[in-house]
């Protein structure tokens, strides 16, 4: 009797999403058996407690004794499995077909933001952006008919691994904030990994000492005029200028991708060009190793690398944030970025940068510690890093709270994984103050129970 109402919607859902879902098989029966077990167990409970009786003429007598539920009929466990398995095999289905329709969205040029559409692509070559008006309601019923026909094989596999190049580059490259990603709603994650990607692809260029300094420049240059021509309202900037997409894929083979994703999500509509400028800024300053001198040019620094970048985040999330939000927003960029830091000043110091201030290094009394730190960081005793790193803490305090009172102001669905990534953030503040008069590097903040922060 089960197996007659349950089957034909397993097959429909193994038909529609089993490639998606074998290839995460283990997910899916930790998903399936966790529950099953629970309510089996619970509903053992209850028929061995006669709160409820399964009447003879509905089961077989066979009960699931050997896994130590002999109370329990082999109808009623079966029930559970095969219910949880339509439960789950029907969620993997829906996220497989949302991700199937918003792929066929993107190969027609047709992601939807407000009223508009929007479809800009950089082949390696050619550059260009159309409006269309907005379509009618029945184009979306046309997408999920055409999941259903489509197998995984014929969609645009390169849209798949240009998303894949972007998300992996968060990933790998902030655990905290990959951490935080999960509790954003689904809507804006694309949009998030799109900037993050483009954020790592800045830093990587102005940072890669494998690099000559005069290469890096060129292609920051590159970037420069590739950003001023994606948010410009005429794409003809780079045909103006020269521009060799040739050398810039051979040296950077995460440039096409990440430049790709950025103009899908539609980041030039989105985000004012002066926030990406003022993000630029700041990796100019690493690129001219510009010193640190003060805590006010420390101040300045995080502005551009970070406050940039929490603006940045509000526009995703709001059209039009007042000043004081925006206030908000920038504060907590620089409480993440003064974290990052006292984190950081080891991991820094290894690639040849330091952004402990002049004036912090000079309280410590300790001769040429800036020398030191850049060339031979393990000289440095653990208690001046520890000092360090406490002060920039204290110096993130201030600002945490503005971004505290910030996201009370934030819609409902962006307050939680917001307050997680400050979260998130405040736990490394709190680990380094426990550590004092110790100081341990960052890949073992990466190891700790960050997602206890989430809430």
């Amino acid at each position: 009797m089960i197996l007659w109402w349950s089957c034909p919607i397993l097959f429909i859902e193994w038909w529609y999403a089993g490639a998606y879902i074998f290839a995460r098989i283990r997910l899916a029966l930790s998903c399936i058996l966790i529950p099953t077990i629970y309510l089996a167990y619970v509903d053992q409970i209850a028929i061995r407690d006669r709160i409820w009786v399964i009447e003879e003429p509905t089961c077989t007598g066979i009960t699931m004794r050997v896994i130590g539920l002999g109370d329990l009929p082999v109808e009623e466990f079966f029930f559970f499995l095969v219910t949880n398995c339509m439960v789950v095999c029907g969620y993997f289905a829906f996220e497989r077909g949302e991700s199937v329709i918003r792929i066929l969205m993107t190969e027609d040029g047709k992601r939807k933001r407000d009223d508009l559409y929007f479809d800009k692509t950089f082949d390696g070559e050619v550059a260009t952006r159309s409006a269309l008006s907005k379509k009618p309601n029945y184009q979306l019923v046309q997408y999920v008919v055409q999941s259903f026909s489509k197998s995984d094989s014929d969609l645009d596999q390169s849209l798949i691994k240009d998303f894949s190049v972007s998300y992996h580059a968060l990933v790998e490259g902030s655990k905290s904030f990959s951490a935080a990603l999960k509790v954003f709603p689904d809507h804006i994650h694309f949009d998030i990994i799109a900037l993050y990607a483009f954020c790592r692809l800045s830093d990587d260029i102005a940072d890669d000492e494998k690099r000559g300094l005069n290469e890096r420049k060129e292609l920051f240059r590159m970037l420069t005029i590739i950003v001023d021509d994606i948010w410009s309202e005429d794409m003809g900037l780079h045909e103006k200028v020269e521009l060799s997409w040739s050398h810039l894929k051979s040296v950077v083979p995460m440039f096409g991708p990440v430049m790709r994703n950025l103009v899908r999500a539609g980041l030039y509509r989105k985000i004012p060009k002066d926030v990406i400028a003022e993000l630029l800024s700041g990796y100019e300053w690493d690129l001219e190793s510009k010193c640190i001198e003060t805590n006010e040019d420390l101040i300045l620094y995080a502005n551009k690398v970070a406050s940039s970048v929490g603006e940045a985040m509000l526009c995703l999330m709001i059209n039009r944030a007042d000043k004081d939000l925006q206030k908000s927003a920038r504060d907590m960029g620089v409480a993440l970025q003064l974290v990052n830091c006292a984190r950081d000043i080891i991991t820094d110091a290894k690639i040849g940068r330091c952004y402990v201030p002049t004036t912090l290094l000079e309280s410590t009394f300790v001769p040429d510690l800036r020398k030191s730190l850049l060339h031979d960081p393990s000289s440095v005793p653990l208690t001046v890093y520890s000092h360090l790193a406490l002060e920039l803490i204290r110096e993130s305090k201030p600002y945490q709270e503005s971004a505290k009172e910030g996201i009370s102001k934030l819609p409902r669905m962006y307050r939680r994984p917001i307050r997680s990534a400050l979260r998130i953030y405040m736990g490394i503040g709190k680990e380094i103050e426990n550590e004092y008069p110790g100081y341990v590097e960052r890949d073992v903040f990466l190891k700790g129970p960050q997602f206890g922060q989430l809430d």
